[in-house]
């Protein structure tokens, strides 16, 4: 719902490293911005400690040649069990964390 607002930027870290991250990228962005955080559960790390944060692009967690999996917050941590349950044969399945939507004005 919020991202229908005018201009508005969501965010949605998968791990406490890209919260602070995203939380000291906040400060450059001329508009509104809503920061989702989980909280309910431990979120195990995701990204190396120090990877660059950058507001509308997304990290790739892992390169692949068969099937991209893109996930954002909690579900990233998810995604490579996702992958070892697929198809036959395991695909070689890359991953992309995209965690930030901008609406449009």
């Amino acid at each position: 719902m919020l991202r229908s607002f005018p201009n508005m930027t969501v965010i949605v870290p998968a791990d406490v490293d890209e919260a602070y991250n995203a939380t000291l990228a906040t400060l450059d962005i001329d508009g509104p911005v809503y920061l989702r955080l989980g909280g309910r559960v431990e979120e195990p790390p995701v990204s190396p400690p120090g990877s660059p944060f950058v507001v509308g692009k997304a990290s790739t967690l892992r390169e692949g040649n068969d099937i991209a999996i893109i996930a954002c917050g909690a579900l990233v941590e998810m995604s490579p069990r996702r992958r070892r349950a697929g198809a036959p044969g395991h695909p070689r399945a890359g991953r992309q964390h995209a965690h930030d939507q901008a609406a449009g004005p």
